[in-house]
């Protein structure tokens, strides 16, 4: 007898949790995609610098898909630290990094982090450079 109730309050117990078969099954959300990335466009701004101090930075970026392209020019009052010259680089998912290169400097890596959709920083530093180092900072809009 006591098997029988068992039996019983078991069965009972599982068809309780049944439901009646009507119920919709329910999915997970789904994560949804990081924001794309356009930095299309001319940037303009300051820059801080170890050699030159402070001046302006202007890059001109086309970009296809997670690889971009472009020219940059760093001015400063004292015009003989002016440089500029080409650039490249990737966006990932999390960072946005690229090289500036130059015919006057050693290539410079730079990390940029995108503020909003019309407004970035970063930081740059030179890259196996024996005879200076030159690091620097900047903050761009377009």
């Amino acid at each position: 007898m006591r098997r029988l109730m068992a039996v019983l309050i078991t069965a009972l117990s599982l068809s309780a949790c049944g439901g009646n078969g009507n119920q919709q099954a329910t999915t997970a959300p789904t994560p949804s995609s990081p924001p794309f990335i356009n930095l299309t466009g001319t940037w303009t701004g300051t820059a801080q610098d170890t050699i030159g101090g402070q001046g302006t930075l202007r890059a001109t970026i086309t970009q296809t898909e997670t690889q971009f392209t472009g020219t940059w020019s760093l001015t400063f009052p004292n015009a003989s630290y002016n440089n500029g010259g080409s650039l490249e680089g990737v966006i990932g998912a999390t960072t946005i990094t690229g090289v500036l290169r130059s015919n006057l400097t050693c290539p410079l890596s730079v990390t940029f982090l995108l503020n909003t959709t019309r407004s970035l920083s970063g930081q740059y530093a030179s890259v196996n450079c024996a005879t200076v180092t030159v690091t620097g900072t900047f903050a761009l809009t377009r």
